[in-house]
């Protein structure tokens, strides 16, 4: 499995072509559209705009839970942290392929 980046998404290329794409915590930089709900957020030093539809309670400077341009939940700075820091561990073998490196 390979560690790929497309913008902020945290992506692995599976077998073949297939890709596994995990929901990431960024934290909301700026709502820059109120009444559709857009606002940017920052993920591991990228910023993207998003959607915050699906989370309505959501303000500048929370964490939230992003998943394809959407804010899926709002995350406590703790659990967003912890999040990240799983994510930075996350190695090119995985229980998917029983443990074995892929890439050999």
């Amino acid at each position: 499995m390979l560690p790929r980046r497309n913008g902020f998404r945290a992506c692995w290329l599976l077998a073949g072509d297939e890709e596994m794409c995990l929901a990431i915590p960024g934290q909301i930089i700026q709502i820059t559209d109120g009444e559709s709900r857009l606002a940017v957020v920052n993920v591991s030093g990228v910023t993207r705009t998003i959607s915050l539809r699906l989370v309505p309670e959501a303000k500048e400077g929370d964490w939230v839970l992003v998943h394809v341009g959407f804010a899926l939940q709002v995350l406590d700075e703790r659990a967003a942290e912890e999040t990240l820091k799983v994510l930075s561990q996350i190695q090119p073998t995985d229980a998917v392929f029983g443990g074995r490196d892929v890439n050999q």
